[in-house]
Formats: structure tokens, C-alpha cells, sequence
């Protein structure tokens, strides 16, 4: 779902991506714990997570990344209702938080097609590539993912390397979307580049049979 970008630092991400959605407001219901779903997307089966939709993928990172629980909700972006489920790989100063999502209605509400192929994890996803910007605590006090992250132990204020990419089913109904987090000194180190792509290359995503 195209709002996924107003879900994370969505004051900051207003101004950095406008061009990359529609203006989203979402109405959440409280967060619920594992398995609250009548059929959670995500699970976690030896250290490597699973999804449980029509996009059959599974994520692993390198030794040092803590792997957190499956949390699961539901909400609702412009009138269309959507099933969550997320979970993040966290180390010290970085994170790789993976959605898995469902439009609750089938109406074919999850559709990237606007934004560019992605040249990681591969070429089905779509992504617009890696920004780098401030984020505040005031930035992201009302923002639930950010809030999340920072109670699984993993703050994204300061200076942050940011990436998101997204993959829809053929019938816009399941979507799987990767966010990068690495924090950074300054987003003018020439370094940021390098460091982003070893990111990359330490979260393996792959499609399963």
C-alpha cells in the first residue's frame, strides 16, 4: 500500500518523497499481540522470517541482528481496511523492519507501479532508493512504526540513511515492504553510500518455491 511511506516519519517523509504517494490518513486499531490475526502474514521459523500470503518470501540477517516478534494489527488507509503484520532485525545503529500486508476488502489497493524498479533485494520490488535526513522525537511522537522500533530497542532519531522497497502481488491485494534504517553522522559522508549497500548484503531476501 502506497501509504506505507506516511506509516514511517510521515511529517519528515511529506517533505523528502511527496512525489511517491497520495496523501494518507489511517485509522488504527490498537496493536495486537502474535497470533491476534485471524491468520498472521509473518512467522518466524528458526531464526528466518516467513510470510504467510500469496508472496511466499523469507528474511534472514547476519549474525549480531536480534530478531524481533511477529506484532500484528489492523488499519485503515483512505477507507480501505488492511491486515498487518511486521517484525524487525535490529543491531546497534541499524534495523530491517519487513511488512507483510493484506487489503482486508480485496479492492487491489497495494499497487507500486509508480515508483522504479528496485536494484535491491531484486527487480521485483520497487523503490526510489536510499534518502538521508534529520528525524526528530517530534517528528515521529504519533508515528506507530517509528514508536515500535524505539520499543524493540532501535531509535531512528538523529541523522538517518533510509530506504523502503515494495513488492505487490499480480492482483494488488498482498504486499511485502523492506525499510532500511542506518544512522549516520552526516548525510554528506561520502561513506553513507558504501556503508547502506553492506547493509543491504547483510539482510538476504529471497523468494521461495
Amino acid at each position: 500500500m502506497i501509504q506505507q511511506l506516511r506509516i514511517i516519519f510521515a511529517p519528515v517523509l511529506m517533505a523528502c518523497m511527496i512525489s511517491c504517494a497520495p496523501e494518507q490518513t489511517s485509522t488504527a486499531e490498537p496493536e495486537t499481540s502474535e497470533g491476534s490475526l485471524e491468520a498472521p502474514l509473518l512467522e518466524i521459523v528458526d531464526d528466518v522470517l516467513h510470510t504467510t500470503h500469496s508472496l511466499n518470501y523469507a528474511f534472514k540477517a547476519a549474525d549480531g541482528f536480534r530478531l524481533t516478534a511477529v506484532s500484528n494489527r489492523k488499519d485503515v488507509f483512505n477507507d480501505t481496511p488492511f491486515l498487518i503484520s511486521r517484525a524487525a532485525f535490529i543491531r546497534d545503529d541499524e534495523a530491517a523492519m519487513i511488512h507483510a500486508e493484506t487489503v482486508a476488502d480485496q479492492s487491489n489497493a497495494s499497487n507500486y507501479d509508480n515508483l522504479a524498479e528496485a536494484t535491491w533485494p531484486n527487480s521485483a520490488f520497487r523503490s526510489d532508493g536510499p534518502i538521508c535526513f534529520e528525524i526528530s522525537a517530534e517528528d515521529i511522537e504519533n508515528e506507530d512504526d517509528p514508536q515500535w522500533l524505539i520499543q524493540n530497542g532501535f531509535s531512528p532519531v538523529g541523522t538517518l540513511m533510509f530506504s523502503q522497497a515494495f513488492l505487490s502481488s499480480a492482483d494488488y491485494n498482498d504486499e511485502i515492504v523492506v525499510s532500511l534504517f542506518r544512522l549516520v553522522d552526516s548525510c554528506d559522508n561520502a561513506a553513507n553510500a558504501v556503508e547502506f549497500e553492506r547493509l543491504q548484503s547483510e539482510i538476504t531476501v529471497t523468494a521461495r518455491q
